[in-house]
């Protein structure tokens, strides 16, 4: 068996010792759930999936640090979570449909957000508040878990391991910015999948 992830820097940064890596730049969740995108099964065909093997599809950091405040501002509604689970739909509706080989397909949880004073905003923009993006992490989370179940992918928790008391990432496992440098916590949640 060999762990395969695909997407944002969330797939390469923790996991590029540990699994065999599509990085596929800043992209988000929002863009890959787009019916008409084809790059997440061109990534994964890249990868070259083989049975028994576990792919897993990684994003939607840069989802809640850069556009769901912003595009939550544009609704009517002002709904964060229906819009987050209409996010979190049409991504995994395209993990579901991705031409696996006979390996297991899942999604990860999206990791806790940084405070917005340790990030270099240059290289890291941010918008809504702190407080706004744990919200909005814990309604795509739901999202994916739930929607996960239902289609029968796999569901890696990268969250609950990482978390801080006031939902952010907790500081003695992030690097100077927003990924994860500790993957022993990691290695737990892979280790619990099915």
């Amino acid at each position: 068996m060999t762990l395969l992830t695909v997407g944002d820097s969330h797939s390469y940064i923790p996991f590029r010792t540990i699994a065999k890596v599509r990085y596929m730049g800043a992209i988000t969740m929002k863009r890959l759930g787009n019916p008409a995108e084809p790059l997440l099964h061109q990534a994964v065909a890249e990868l070259t999936p083989q049975p028994g093997d576990i792919l897993l599809a990684v994003c939607g950091e840069i989802d809640i640090r850069c556009w769901a405040h912003v595009h939550l501002q544009r609704r009517k509604d002002g709904d964060a979570a229906t819009m987050l689970k209409e996010w979190a739909e049409a991504f995994l509706d395209k993990v579901a449909s991705i031409p696996a080989n006979g390996a297991r397909l899942g999604v990860a949880a999206v990791v806790p957000p940084s405070p917005q004073m340790k990030i270099d905003r240059k290289e890291y923009p941010v918008a809504g508040t702190d407080q706004d993006r744990a919200h909005y992490t814990v309604l795509l989370n739901d999202a994916l878990r739930q929607g996960a179940a239902a289609r029968n992918l796999l569901f890696l928790d990268q969250y609950s391991p990482y978390v801080g008391p006031d939902g952010m990432m907790r500081s003695d496992l992030v690097d100077s910015s927003v990924h994860i440098n500790d993957i022993g916590p990691l290695r737990v949640a892979l280790a619990a999948l099915p």
